[in-house]
């Protein structure tokens, strides 16, 4: 079996959270408060659970690390926590997320392991990183420090993918100058990134689960990502 080199990927991806551009600004918010900049009370016809998957699926991104692709298994889904085994040509991980009305955290992750197990979703929490906050409508800002935060910029957002086109929130990642968007479908969860450094887009999207048995069966979905 080729060999894998797996390293976490939270934060995104989706509400893997962010992808893996932004892992290498990973944050812990055990430690840095996730104060929330815009607490608008005004109604939204949208929560924050709208945006997570509702149901077991493959999800097959091009683009990402050197133009290799990505493939995201999300493949436990509970009514407040869900589990993504994400795999690239040269990190991967798993990342659990809770859900809540109107937040989203990811809760546990792991990297650098050649061996998935079958669920996650009971592990000790090992992280507690805010990916997103309502209300959701534009203009709802959350910080991690004073250089580094998320606003949600736009909603009912139109984008096109090679799998189709959704109906979106943009969530604007910024970084001191560095800045990425990202944007979540409902019932999906992330469709596409937007950024100068490993953009990404969804190409395809399925929910036959018998597929995923190894790893091996993960790389031979990762050759569609460069076709």
């Amino acid at each position: 079996m080729q060999k894998v080199i797996l390293g976490l990927i939270i934060g995104i991806f989706s509400l893997t959270g962010f992808s893996s551009q932004t892992s290498t600004t990973k944050i812990n918010n055990s430690n840095v408060s996730s104060e929330v900049l815009n607490e608008s009370k005004s109604e939204s016809k949208y929560s924050a659970k709208d945006f997570v998957p509702k149901k077991p699926m493959i999800k097959v991104f091009n683009g990402d690390f050197e133009n290799g692709g990505r493939v995201e298994v999300v493949d436990k889904v509970t009514q407040d926590k869900y589990q993504i085994k994400v795999l690239n040509t040269g990190t991967g991980g798993v990342g659990v997320y809770e859900i809540k009305e109107n937040e989203i955290r990811a809760v546990y992750g792991i990297g650098e392991t050649e061996i998935f197990e079958e669920s996650y979703l009971n592990k000790e929490p090992n992280s507690n990183e805010l990916i997103l906050k309502g209300p959701i409508k534009k203009g709802t800002k959350w910080s991690y420090n004073e250089n580094e935060f998320c606003e949600i910029t736009g909603i009912d957002v139109e984008v096109k993918t090679p799998a189709g086109n959704y109906n979106t929130i943009e969530i604007t990642y910024k970084n001191g100058d560095y800045e990425s968007k990202q944007y979540y479908a409902k019932g999906i969860g992330l469709v596409k990134i937007a950024t100068e450094m490993y953009p990404s887009e969804l190409i395809e999207v399925d929910y036959d689960m018998e597929q995923i048995k190894n790893l091996e069966s993960l790389f031979d979905l990762l050759k569609k990502c460069r076709k």
